[in-house]
C-alpha cells in the first residue's frame, strides 16, 4: 500500500514562481525517524517527489496537479501489511466460532434447544465482532477482503441456524411426502415418527459433510482472490498544514 501526502502537507512557495525559484529534494529529500513497526503496517519506505501546484490550488487550498506555476514536494509513504496482526486478531476467533457453529450438527438431534442456543450465541457473537472490526478500519465504499470474510462467516452460522431449524421440524412434523410413506402407513403413527427421525438424522449427517467441504472451497477462492488484488495507492488530504510563502 502506498500512501501519498500531497504537497499542500509540506511546503509550498507562494509568490514566486517555479521559473523564479523551486524547492528542490536534497539527498534523499525525507527521512522518517520514528518507529517504521506500527500495529497493522511496516513502513517500507519514503520517497519525496516535486510537483508543481496550480495558482487557483494555492488561492482554494485545495487539490494539486501536475502542471502549475508554483513548486511543491509531494512525500510518499510505502506501507506493508503485518498479516500476523489480522490473523491472529481477527480470522482465528471468528474461524474458531464458526467451528462452534459447525459443531451442533454433532450434538444429539433431540437436543434441539442446546443445539440452537449454541448456533444463535455464536451468530450473535460474529455479528458483534463484525461490528467492532468495522469501527476500528478505515471506511470504505466497496467490499474489502476482511468484510467478505466476515460475509461469509455470519452467512453460515446464519444458515446454521435456519439448517437445524429445519432439521427439528422434520423430526417433528414432516409431511408424508418427505417420508415416501405409502398411503396405508399414514394411520401408523409410530411408522411416520420413526421415518421423520430418520429423515432428520440423515440431514444431521450431511450437514455434518457439506460444511467443511463449503468451507474448504471458501478458503481456496479467498486465498486465491486475495493473491490477486492489487492494492491500489492511498491518498490522504491534511487539512491543517503549513504553507511557506513569499509575496
Amino acid at each position: 500500500m502506498v500512501a501519498k501526502l500531497p504537497a499542500e502537507s509540506g511546503m509550498v512557495l507562494r509568490g514566486p514562481t517555479k521559473d523564479y525559484l523551486a524547492l528542490v529534494a536534497e539527498g534523499e529529500g525525507v527521512k522518517f525517524v520514528g518507529k517504521r513497526k506500527l500495529m497493522a503496517y511496516y513502513l517500507k519506505e519514503e520517497v519525496m517527489t516535486a510537483e508543481d501546484v496550480g495558482s487557483d490550488d494555492i488561492r482554494n487550498e485545495t487539490h494539486f496537479h501536475s502542471q502549475g506555476n508554483y513548486s511543491g514536494q509531494v512525500i510518499a509513504l510505502k506501507f506493508r501489511n503485518l498479516s500476523t496482526f489480522y490473523v491472529t486478531s481477527t480470522y482465528i476467533p471468528t474461524f474458531i466460532i464458526v467451528v462452534i457453529g459447525y459443531i451442533v450438527f454433532y450434538f444429539p438431534v433431540d437436543d434441539f434447544n442446546e443445539r440452537i442456543m449454541v448456533a444463535l450465541t455464536a451468530l450473535l457473537v460474529e455479528a458483534a465482532f463484525f461490528t467492532q472490526m468495522s469501527s476500528s478500519i478505515p471506511q470504505t465504499a466497496y467490499l474489502k477482503l476482511v468484510d467478505i470474510w466476515f460475509v461469509y462467516c455470519i452467512t453460515s452460522l446464519f444458515l446454521v441456524v435456519v439448517t437445524v431449524a429445519f432439521i427439528n421440524w422434520c423430526k417433528k412434523c414432516a409431511p408424508a411426502f418427505l417420508l415416501w410413506v405409502r398411503k396405508k402407513e399414514f394411520k401408523s403413527l409410530e411408522r411416520i415418527q420413526s421415518r421423520r427421525a430418520a429423515l432428520a438424522s440423515r440431514l444431521n449427517i450431511l450437514c455434518r459433510i457439506v460444511c467443511p467441504i463449503l468451507t474448504g472451497l471458501f478458503f481456496v477462492f479467498y486465498l486465491t482472490m486475495a493473491a490477486l488484488i492489487k492494492i491500489p495507492d492511498l491518498p490522504i488530504d491534511i487539512p491543517n498544514y503549513q504553507s511557506f510563502f513569499s509575496e
